[in-house]
């Protein structure tokens, strides 16, 4: 499963109350540094691995799930369905 959200807090809940699962856990680079803290902060380490993406242009990795959050919250629908489409 992969999951989006700055802080990977989703992605620890994931993890919480799914035992069996595993997370690919992706962000801007830019704030891939917070994720990896929080999820430490967790003691998840083992059961979710982070990377970055560049939403604009890379495709998205293919998972059995996704969610995203709010993600570039200035953008405009017509953006946003553009990352949608991805999918």
């Amino acid at each position: 499963m992969w999951h989006g959200g700055v802080a990977g807090l989703l992605s620890v809940q994931a993890v919480k109350y799914n035992l069996h699962r595993n997370v690919l856990y992706m962000i801007l680079p830019l704030v891939e540094p917070l994720a990896i803290e929080n999820i430490g902060a967790h003691e998840s380490n083992d059961k979710i691995k982070t990377g970055t993406i560049d939403f604009f242009i890379e495709e998205f990795p293919k998972e059995v799930g996704i969610t995203m959050g709010l993600i570039l919250q200035d953008s405009n629908l017509e953006i946003k369905n553009v990352d949608l489409k991805k999918l």
